[in-house]
């Protein structure tokens, strides 16, 4: 069974590749979900999810980030949450307006963004199994 680390993990390197194949969409979207799944892991235990739920949800997550992220500096939970919120605008661009200019640059200012949350965060390095 994955974890939200995991989750993490993956949805970045997935979102790696998607960008180096061209799928900058896709890339905005695994990108925001690779943080969106960094943040799941360390509120993990710190707060209780809305039933039914294994996660916090998307619209809470800024102000989640705020008041309960007391693992990280008050500068890292800003920088933290000045990146959830970039991510999941671009998110919400890149999946329900086609409209909405996505590209290659757009994309990497997703990944970096994502990165820049798990590293905040502390997370591990992605490592490839075996």
């Amino acid at each position: 069974m994955d974890d939200w680390v995991t989750i993490s993990l993956d949805s970045i390197a997935a979102a790696k590749s998607l960008h180096a194949d061209g799928h900058y969409r896709s890339c905005v979207s695994r990108s925001y979900f690779g943080a969106y799944a960094a943040v799941a892991s360390a509120l993990e235990g710190v707060i209780q999810y809305p039933d039914g739920r294994e996660g916090p949800g998307h619209a809470a997550l800024p102000s989640l980030i705020k008041s309960n992220l007391t693992g990280v500096s008050s500068g890292a939970r800003q920088s933290i949450k000045q990146d959830i919120g970039l991510l999941y605008k671009a998110r919400l661009e890149a999946d329900y307006s086609p409209s909405a200019s996505c590209d290659e640059e757009m994309a990497r200012i997703a990944l970096r963004a994502a990165c820049a949350v798990q590293r905040e965060l502390g997370l591990p390095k992605w490592t490839r199994k075996t």
